[in-house]
């Protein structure tokens, strides 16, 4: 009879994990651009940034002409011509503040190092749990505690062991001479 393991238990574990960043970095990404958002608001750069948007495709579209006909070294408009510039406008606009790296804004700061704590608290759960399960005794006592945790260890399935004979190789294909 096939039983569950310890490393079917390790995979709940790490798609939970997986989700719950996921969820977080969702819920950082709409804070962080709500607060660029405001940035640009308050500082009425949205026709600003909509002119650079609109400059970047055409400055792409004419030296992609130029690149096409004349052969160019390394310049600004081979650069212009191969740069990938988003066509969608807010597409291109949340590429924007999704490349900020931290600088002197007090506001995009504080959500980065919010989101860091929070991603480093929540990693630091799940490997607590992952410690529970490698120092129990067995994978089903570990799935009893990580029930009581709250994990929905329903969906495991033993797993099925497949045997092998050495008919189910074909030999002739491994190009190895026999004796």
């Amino acid at each position: 009879m096939a039983n569950i393991k310890k490393v079917q238990l390790y995979n709940l574990i790490g798609e939970a994990r997986t989700a719950r960043l996921a969820e977080l970095d969702k819920l950082y990404t709409a804070r962080k651009k709500k607060a660029f958002q405001n940035i640009i608001d308050n500082n009425k750069l949205e026709e600003s940034f909509k002119k650079i948007h609109a400059n970047l495709l055409e400055n792409k579209k004419l030296a992609t002409c130029i690149v096409d006909v004349l052969p160019v070294g390394y310049c600004d408009v081979k650069d212009a011509a191969y740069d990938r510039v988003i066509q969608d406008y807010e597409e291109w606009k949340t590429n924007q503040y999704s490349r900020y790296i931290g600088q002197s804004n007090e506001t995009l700061n504080a959500i980065e190092y919010d989101a860091t704590s929070e991603r480093d608290l929540i990693w630091d759960e799940f490997e607590k749990v992952m410690a529970l399960v490698k120092q129990s005794s067995s994978a089903k006592k570990a799935m009893v505690l990580m029930e009581e945790i709250g994990f929905d260890v329903s969906s495991l399935e033993a797993e099925v062991k497949y045997e092998l004979t050495t008919t189910d190789i074909k030999k002739d294909l491994l190009g190895l001479k026999s004796k």
